[in-house]
């Protein structure tokens, strides 16, 4: 596998600079429940205007004409509190005083009628967080192992309490799933998302998705502000911050650059991220005595072949819940019958269960394995690819570029010997007849679009009998 990325104590950064930021998030998601939310201003979240307690009960549309008036009533005291500080009068209200005491130096006129347009609500996360705390030791053992396989920082284990408070059932409006929140697009790079298996929810697989897309997001911008952002924004859109503002300094970015798709949201991914970081490292300190879950404990059965849900039922002697609790993967048309559990799936099976789990996977003509992550040949795989691209396109660029001559070596000589280096981690496989991109990429771990990528071909490519493919070693 590629060697790590950087050492694990010093990667992640805190900029002193967003701190005030840092502090709004630990608040939000330590003190503010999911009953309540706060108004604040949009750009210095160290102006909390107040906390509202929302309806327990209410409809969608009530929460928001609570939350709406509230808005309004502070509207107007900041439009106020500005044509005080235009006249040089006394406020009209105490409320306009207010505001002009919580702005304090930055109290300008022209700053006044700015915050009254960037007046925000932010719903709290308090008890939700305190959940995924408690859920979170479920799986926090395989998060740290799969992120150390790739010399991760082990702080990023932190990442879920943003995206989803450690909930593998969690959807977003916009279509994310899982307990690292993947949109279909993106987690079809890394795992397999279909009508069948969508691995988005299976907590395990997305946890080693999510290490290999923070890799390429950090080999591809070079710091760790700017790749867990672009777990937000997207590494395109973080490069082009970064080359808009001249610097790689996050802090500069988040408080001046002004892109288009550059929001609330990416302005603040790292530092509510810093915030869950805080609070996971020292949980007691905000919320008492947390009791983490137990870790799932499993064996894994690779299927040399499809079968039937009931039939795994019944041979190993399981109930349909805890199937369903252990394969979150498996969707609706496999749990109704309509299709089998596919060929190449990690069947889980619960330890209590090896016995029979065993005798199961005879019959199968396969074995019982212990469940271990793994991302790090996939990952070697994906590098592999993409740098024996990279060198054969400058292999033949420096070719044309100038011809070889007696005297020296061959201009395509040192990068061919980087291909052969960068190639390493795969091994060449024949086609037989019956393969497909599909199935081989499910026999070695990747997705077809991974396997693709490394055979420079089309996801749609129809495969000859005998051509030769490169495929993972490992």
């Amino acid at each position: 596998p590629p060697p790590p990325l950087q050492p694990a104590t010093s990667a992640i950064v805190r900029p002193p600079e967003l701190q005030r930021d840092v502090d709004f998030w630990i608040h939000i998601y330590t003190v503010v429940t999911t009953r309540q939310g706060v108004l604040h201003d949009e750009r210095n979240l160290g102006v909390i205007y107040t906390t509202i307690d929302l309806p327990d009960a209410a409809a969608a549309t009530s929460r928001r004409a609570v939350i709406s008036n509230a808005r309004d009533r502070i509207v107007v005291a900041l439009r106020e509190a500005a044509a005080a500080v235009g006249s040089g009068a006394a406020p009209a209200s105490s409320e306009a005083q207010r505001m002009l005491t919580l702005w304090g130096p930055d109290a300008s006129r022209q700053r006044l009628l700015e915050a009254a347009d960037l007046v925000r609500f932010q719903l709290g996360q308090a008890d939700r967080f305190r959940e995924g705390l408690e859920r979170s030791g479920r799986w926090e053992s395989h998060i740290a192992r799969t992120f150390a396989e790739l010399g991760l920082p082990p702080e990023l284990a932190a990442l879920p309490h943003v995206e989803s408070s450690f909930t593998p059932t969690a959807y977003s409006k916009v279509g994310a799933s899982g307990l690292w929140q993947f949109m279909r697009s993106t987690g079809r790079l890394y795992m397999r998302v279909d009508d069948t298996v969508d691995e988005r929810l299976d907590p395990f697989r997305s946890t080693e998705a999510a290490a290999q897309l923070l890799a390429n997001n950090y080999r591809a911008l070079g710091t760790w502000p700017l790749a867990i952002t672009a777990y937000n924004h997207g590494t395109a859109g973080m490069r082009r911050a970064r080359d808009t503002m001249g610097t790689d300094d996050f802090a500069v970015i988040a408080r001046r650059y002004d892109g288009r798709a550059f929001g609330f949201a990416s302005r603040n991914f790292y530092p509510s991220f810093l915030a869950a970081l805080t609070i996971d490292q020292n949980p007691e300190r905000y919320f008492g005595k947390i009791e983490r879950a137990a870790p799932l404990r499993f064996y894994e059965i690779q299927l040399p072949t499809p079968v039937a849900i009931d039939q795994i039922e019944r041979r190993i002697g399981l109930s349909r819940v805890l199937v369903r609790e252990l394969n979150p993967a498996l969707r609706p048309a496999v749990w109704s019958g309509a299709r089998k559990v596919p060929r190449g799936y990690r069947l889980r099976v619960p330890a209590e269960a090896m016995a029979a789990a065993n005798e199961f996977a005879k019959t199968l003509g396969t074995e019982v394995v212990e469940e271990e992550p793994r991302v790090a040949a996939r990952y070697a795989a994906s590098v592999a690819a993409s740098e024996a691209k990279a060198l054969a396109k400058a292999a033949l660029a420096s070719a044309s570029a100038a011809a070889p001559s007696a005297a020296a070596p061959s201009a395509a000589a040192t990068p061919t010997a980087a291909v052969a280096d960068a190639v390493a981690a795969t091994k060449d496989y024949r086609v037989r007849r019956g393969d497909t991109l599909s199935s081989l990429a499910r026999r070695f771990g990747l997705s077809v679009l991974e396997l693709a990528r490394l055979n420079d071909l089309d996801p749609k490519t129809k495969l000859r009998h005998g051509h030769t493919l490169r495929v993972p070693a490992s």
